[in-house]
This record gives C-alpha cells, structure tokens and sequence, in this order.
C-alpha cells in the first residue's frame, strides 16, 4: 500500500496495521514524500488498517462551517444588491 505521507504520518514511522482486527507484522520503506507499506495477507482478509499518529482530515468543523457562513452572507448579499441591474429577479 503506497500513500503520501501528508495524507497519513506516524511518528518516529511506528505505524499499526491491523488485518481483521489482529496486529500484525509490516515492512515500510520510506520514499521523500510517501510510505509503502508492505504485508501478508490471507486470500479471506476482509479489512485491513493502518494507523498512524496523524491523519490529514479532508475538512475540519470548523472549515466547513465558516464554508456555510460565507455562502450564505453571499446569498443574503446578492438578495439585496443585484450585481447586474438589468437581470430580472424570479420571486
């Protein structure tokens, strides 16, 4: 499994893979911005973890809600102040 290491970093590169819930054994090879993580697998293998000490969330709570914030001051805005005069608004 190759991933970039701003997407999943461990510290001091100590990762924990789990397969079906087990720990279990690794190699990891470190390359200048990804990690390979290599293991054994069993042909019935399900679901297969690997931990790190930081994740890079997609979007934060906060992001998301000073996101909706700003989208609807813009909405609110536009409502009062038409950017085009001769645009006809549809009540």
């Amino acid at each position: 499994v190759r991933t970039p290491e701003d997407v999943l970093y461990a510290e001091g590169e100590k990762f924990k893979v789990l397969v079906d819930g087990v720990d279990t054994r690794y190699d990891l090879m470190k390359y200048p911005n990804d990690y390979v993580v290599g293991l054994v697998i069993s042909e019935g293998t399900e679901n297969i973890e690997i931990i790190g000490t930081r994740v890079i969330p997609e979007f934060e709570g906060l992001t998301i809600l000073i996101l909706g914030v700003s989208i609807l001051a813009i909405i609110y805005i536009a409502q009062k102040n038409p950017l085009v005069k001769g645009w006809t608004r549809i009540n």
